[in-house]
């Protein structure tokens, strides 16, 4: 019933604590005016502010919420076959029109009474519990909701149900969904505890780690290593055979490279003579690397 501009037949008009948003004063104007003209109206207001309290010449006496059970006041048509409603606030209805019937109450002030608005009738609670899903079952509470319905919606009259101030147009989100219920909770719980879970298990105790570089060694380290080698295990004179017979199989495409057959020349001078000492042998075999991969000695 948005606005309160959708009441185009006879009937009731349920209102329970209208506050997201308020009914404005047009919407108030509106509806007491489709009341005047021989409808009904259910309301139940919750704060003493509220526009269409203050139109209906009612005020609202709040109290600390207390679950009390009431007798009724009167034999009306609203307390037919009730013997005690249950209310759970401490609210309070007080006015001063004289037609204004108590059908339930205590010393504080009234909890439902029923009053004409010109050709209509207002019939106020001060609480909304009574006609909740929650508070219908609690002692005679439905029984309330079926008098007003058998006494006040005849001859097929329709019932609106004001949702349209209670935020129903609002589009939820779904953390508003979910907030709603039990089942909302424990998963929004769940899902912090796995976001938690998730940044105590990503967190760094410390600095990074640099990332692990591989060492290239040069092949004259290889060369030299060798050489020391042959050296120790007296192979010195093997080893000047292989560095010669390996110049021998390059010159075959490097004939026209002087460093090589200058160190042919010196390798066969070196087996000529049967010796060579290990600095000798070192200092040759890095020569020949060398002329043979000019590359690693940039």
């Amino acid at each position: 019933m948005p606005k309160l501009t959708g009441m185009t037949a006879d009937g009731l008009t349920i209102i329970l604590a209208p506050d997201h948003p308020p009914i404005s004063e047009a919407g108030v104007k509106r509806l007491l005016e489709w009341v005047q003209q021989g409808n009904t109206l259910l309301f139940a207001p919750e704060k003493r502010e509220d526009q269409l309290a203050k139109s209906l010449g009612i005020e609202l006496h709040q109290g600390k919420p207390i679950k009390t059970s009431l007798a009724p006041l009167a034999l009306t048509e609203l307390t037919a076959g009730i013997q005690r409603l249950v209310v759970r606030s401490g609210n309070r209805i007080l006015m001063g029109k004289m037609d204004a019937v108590r059908h339930f109450g205590d010393s504080s002030g009234g909890v439902v009474i029923s009053f004409r608005e010109g050709a209509g009738t207002a019939i106020v609670l001060s609480d909304p519990h009574l006609v909740t899903n929650e508070g219908l079952p609690e002692g005679d509470n439905l029984n309330l909701l079926v008098n007003v319905l058998f006494s006040f919606v005849k001859d097929s009259k329709i019932v609106y149900l004001d949702e349209y101030h209670h935020g129903f147009e609002r589009r939820p989100t779904i953390l508003h969904l979910l907030k709603g219920t039990p089942t909302g909770w424990a998963l929004i719980q769940v899902l912090l505890a796995i976001i938690i879970l998730l940044y105590s298990r990503g967190r760094r105790f410390g600095r990074p780690k640099p990332v692990f570089k591989e060492i290239h060694r040069s092949s004259m380290e290889y060369v030299t290593s060798l050489a020391g080698i042959y050296h120790n295990a007296q192979a010195s004179f093997l080893a000047l055979l292989n560095l010669y017979e390996r110049l021998t199989r390059s010159a075959a495409w490097a004939k026209s490279n002087r460093s090589i057959m200058e160190l042919m020349d010196e390798c066969r001078r070196k087996i000529a003579s049967g010796e060579i000492s290990e600095k000798e042998l070192i200092d040759l075999s890095r020569r020949i690397e060398l002329a043979l991969h000019p590359e690693e000695g940039r």
